[in-house]
């Protein structure tokens, strides 16, 4: 959305890294309206998102465009204040339409006194995030992995809000191409099931050697995990960004551990060759 600040269509592109030419695609209840294709990767799943730039108010959005959105990004000028009475009426607009997610995007927040401030903003609605987009992490320093900045932490709050609301049946890993519910399955004996955990022979020898205590504990495990995955969106429905994502690490590290999933980056995903 389009209120103030950087445009949207800007915001997009650097979201993309593409030209605001590529996987361009016209709404087919509105011609007059495009959407952008983002395509995301990641250690867990992968999906498309689809960007559509707003200039007119949140009220005056076609109703096909609320009803199907997920997410919304308002963009603002934080060295104007009247913002701030605007910011309640996005948060309520939100909360009534359904859409969980909602982040205030400005080039930089101000100190007091020359504009809007983060506690302000917060102030004035706590499940509205707040990102600066132009904030960077100093560049003498090792960036941390954990406290991203910018456009960075803007991709991390994307891809946090799209694992917390992940159908678990589609959750894969590259290299291991089973679902979750693979696991459940009565039919499968419990040593098979260990077994295909691991696709290389000297583990899966591994996972046959383990006792029928260990391969119950380890399946006891998963499926505690697995049942609490599918209530993450009820639990954290209240909390913010930062501590769903917190959470969402914790899942993932539990996931690494049970499953025995190496090592795996979001951002090699992300630049994988063309097929």
């Amino acid at each position: 959305v389009n209120h103030s600040g950087p445009l949207a269509e800007d915001v997009i592109k650097n979201i993309r890294q593409k030209s605001p030419t590529e996987d361009v695609l016209t709404l087919k209840e509105d011609p007059k309206s495009q959407g952008y294709l983002h395509h995301i990767v990641t250690k867990y799943f992968e999906t498309d998102l689809l960007f559509v730039p707003i200039d007119t108010p949140l009220e005056s959005c076609p109703q096909h465009l609320i009803s199907n959105a997920e997410a919304v990004l308002i963009c603002f000028d934080a060295t104007k204040r009247d913002f701030l009475k605007y910011i309640p009426k996005y948060a309520n607009f939100l909360k009534n339409h359904q859409i969980e997610l909602g982040i205030l995007l400005c080039e930089q927040l101000c100190d007091e006194g020359d504009g809007i401030t983060y506690q302000e903003a917060k102030q004035c609605s706590k499940e509205l995030d707040v990102i600066e987009l132009s904030v960077s992490g100093d560049s003498d320093e090792e960036a941390d992995e954990h406290n991203p900045t910018g456009y960075d932490e803007l991709h991390q709050a994307l891809k946090s809000f799209l694992w917390a609301s992940a159908d678990v049946t589609k959750v894969y890993h590259h290299s291991h191409p089973y679902t979750p519910l693979d696991l459940q399955n009565d039919d499968i004996d419990d040593e098979d099931v260990a077994a295909s955990l691991q696709e290389d022979k000297e583990s899966t020898q591994e996972t046959h050697n383990m006792s029928e205590d260990q391969i119950t504990a380890e399946l006891a495990n998963y499926e505690r995990l697995l049942s609490e995955v599918m209530q993450f969106r009820s639990t954290t429905s209240t909390w913010s960004r930062n501590e769903r994502l917190t959470y969402a690490h914790q899942f993932a590290n539990l996931f690494d551990e049970i499953l025995n999933i190496d090592s795996y980056d979001d951002s090699e995903a992300d630049k994988s060759p063309d097929k």
